[in-house]
């Protein structure tokens, strides 16, 4: 398992907090929560992507 944290004085070109990233992968495919709400599953059928904004 790789975790990779990142420190308050770190600097980004864009900052994204609060958004969070996650990408787990398993024996029948790979989920990964990305930047701009991206909700991507990936299967041996292929990938589906989907973008999901929280309501305003």
């Amino acid at each position: 398992m790789l975790v990779e944290v990142a420190c308050p004085e770190n600097c980004f070109e864009r900052d994204r907090f609060p958004e969070t990233t996650v990408f787990v992968e398993g024996n029948l495919g790979s989920a990964e929560l990305a930047l701009d709400y991206g909700i991507r599953v990936t299967t041996r059928e292929g990938t589906q992507t989907r973008r999901c904004p929280p309501p305003r």
